[in-house]
């Protein structure tokens, strides 16, 4: 080794990475309050050191176990890393967590070693076929969604303003009561709004329509500090039997909607514009024909 110029091949594991806490810190900086990064899990390194001493760079194989990251947990996560005083990278990742398995690349920019809150990062993930419920280890908030998720996205930003993109298909669905084949779409997620845009929601496979053929496109997105909802949807055919919600056991409802709705809004200054057609052809026990028009 040399002051100027090293190189030496390290191996290291640990059963117990919350011993290490100052050192991930030193990559991302503490959580506003000060407080430590909360980390568990076990870890194991295979690499080599280069470069002078005073920044060296380590490049080599990690993989952890049974890791938990705030609210993120893994099974199993391992990747090639580079870590040097400028950069974070990882490729060839691949991190599992139940049914969920999803392939990584990203990087970060650091500042010394540091992770500030204006350093630039990005991040590619795919992943096929996964069971929705196997994502419910990285997020607190539970909803009622349910599904089979392919996507690829990507994200980028800074760290203080981060931003993710892609595309996705959710499929053989259930969202707040509603029963679907596919939704599809592009997904564009800031700190500040989530929006969907090029959506299409298919609620019978092809070939298997019923009475109607149950497709709605267009735009949706939700804006964070206010609450407001924007939608921006076209639906033909939406058969009134797929909405759990307007069902009860005494009175079923039978029938068609059809939505135009452009420019609607939702939420402290709502506004908008739309109709929303209902042929209602079965009541309970009754038969009608009755149009309605919102």
């Amino acid at each position: 080794m040399g002051k100027r110029n090293s190189a030496l091949e390290i191996q290291f594991e640990t059963g117990a990475l919350e011993a290490y806490k100052d050192f991930i810190d030193a990559i991302r900086g503490r959580n506003p309050d000060g407080t430590k990064i909360a980390l568990s899990g076990s870890a194991r390194w295979d690499g080599k050191l280069s470069g002078p001493l005073g920044g060296p760079t380590l490049t080599g194989h990690m993989r952890g176990e049974r890791v938990d990251l705030r609210s993120s947990h893994f099974d199993s996560i391992e990747a090639d890393m580079t870590y040097a005083p400028s950069e974070l990278s990882i490729s060839q990742g691949h991190a599992r967590l139940g049914a969920m398995q999803a392939d990584l690349e990203g990087s970060l920019d650091l500042d010394h070693w540091v992770f500030r809150p204006e350093n630039e990062w990005s991040a590619d993930v795919n992943f096929e076929k996964v069971p929705l419920e196997g994502f419910q280890g990285f997020i607190a908030t539970k909803y009622p969604v349910e599904g089979t998720l392919t996507g690829q996205f990507h994200g980028h930003g800074t760290r203080e303003k981060p931003a993710i993109n892609g595309l996705f298909d959710l499929a053989d669905g259930k969202a707040y009561g509603v029963t679907f084949s596919l939704l599809r779409g592009q997904l564009n997620a800031t700190p500040d709004e989530v929006r969907i845009a090029n959506a299409e929601l298919r609620l019978f496979a092809p070939g298997k329509e019923k009475g109607g053929a149950g497709v709605v496109t267009g735009s949706a997105g939700y804006r964070f500090a206010d609450g407001t909802v924007a939608l921006d949807l076209v639906g033909a055919g939406l058969p009134l039997e797929r909405f759990e919600r307007l069902q009860s056991p005494r009175m079923p409802v039978g029938g068609q909607m059809n939505i135009s709705n452009e420019g609607f809004r939702a939420g402290s200054n709502a506004a908008g514009e739309g109709t929303v057609h209902i042929v209602i052809c079965a009541w309970g026990r009754k038969r009608l024909g009755v149009l309605t028009e919102l």
